[in-house]
């Protein structure tokens, strides 16, 4: 049973490349034209912990053995149902749609790959009317409460699937290279 449950959301679709689930929900108002359409936006956040042994001995740590939320996926996974639930909670107040998806395996590269090629996810999506925009955040948990870093263009807290660096040079006493 889902907290979301609980506050009147049903996932739009569960399974989602794997095990992530997808959710719509949609506002109630008027835009000036009368039209209680608009765009949708996508949020996505990923719930995967870490498989990392979590040896930081803080009150919240994971008490599942090889899971380890040190990025801050709890908070990942905990301020999307939020979102969720407080725009379900005031849909009569805007327009438009919010989507969004629980991304499973965000850690190993492989997740967006098998959210977007689980075609029956790509068709519940474009059946509810589609995304005009997406958009996920990272948080950083070393940064002070309530502080909010941007970044006006390009990717920000990006991960990479790898550096290779090769050195050509003559052999050398490690203390003087």
């Amino acid at each position: 049973r889902c907290w979301l449950s609980d506050e009147g959301l049903a996932p739009l679709r569960a399974g989602v490349g794997g095990t992530g689930l997808l959710y719509r929900v949609e506002g109630r108002a008027r835009r000036g034209d009368g039209d209680r359409g608009g765009e949708a936006a996508l949020l996505r956040c990923e719930l995967d912990g870490l498989p990392l042994h979590e040896a930081s001995g803080v009150a919240y740590s994971s008490t599942t053995t090889g899971r380890h939320h040190a990025c801050g996926h709890d908070g990942h996974a905990a301020m999307l149902p939020a979102a969720l639930a407080l725009l379900h909670a005031h849909r009569e107040r805007w327009s438009g749609a919010v989507c969004g998806l629980f991304q499973p395996a965000e850690e190993t590269g492989t997740g967006a790959h098998a959210v977007i090629s689980d075609c029956g996810a790509m068709a519940a999506l474009e059946a509810a009317g589609g995304v005009n925009n997406a958009f996920a955040l990272h948080n950083i948990p070393e940064r002070p409460l309530g502080q909010v870093l941007l970044r006006p263009e390009g990717t920000m807290a990006r991960a990479s699937t790898g550096l290779r660096i090769t050195l050509r040079g003559s052999q050398s006493h490690a203390a003087m290279p």
